[in-house]
């Protein structure tokens, strides 16, 4: 019997390591956002050990640098939360990208499971063609 060979199983095998890659770069995506929200975290909490830590700050000159330093964490926080705008646009891309390439993946596979579906069909009728003329001469011998 004749085996089942699907014409675009090249396609299919294509679509499937496009459709890995995608996940990879998500992943990778995912990684990046939790990093620099990770970065965020820590910006925020030094700057609050800063202004918690207040006995250190007697002189005038002390109380001068530690608004300093709260104006450059300010500027880093902020700067950080573009990063972290950033990492979400690109991840919200790579998102996009994966549906895309797995939706892509599934049209072929849906066109491999109809194209199998009516080999074996195609299959079935043959085999009851051949069945019915089995019957039918075994009928006409007696």
């Amino acid at each position: 019997m004749k085996k089942f060979v699907f014409k675009l199983q090249k396609v299919l095998d294509y679509r499937f390591e496009i459709e890995e890659k995608k996940k990879d770069e998500f992943a990778k995506a995912q990684k990046k956002l939790l990093s620099e929200k990770n970065k965020l975290e820590s910006l925020i909490e030094r700057k609050k050990s800063a202004v918690e830590d207040k006995s250190n700050y007697k002189s005038k000159l002390d109380y001068q640098l530690l608004l300093n330093y709260i104006d450059f964490m300010d500027d880093k926080i902020e700067n950080q939360m573009a990063e972290i705008k950033k990492a979400e646009d690109e991840l919200a891309i790579k998102k996009d990208e994966l549906t895309k390439s797995t939706a892509d993946r599934k049209v072929i596979e849906k066109l491999k499971e109809k194209a199998k579906d009516e080999f074996n069909l195609e299959v079935g009728q043959k085999e009851q063609k051949l069945n019915d003329g089995f019957a039918l001469f075994s009928y006409v011998r007696k």
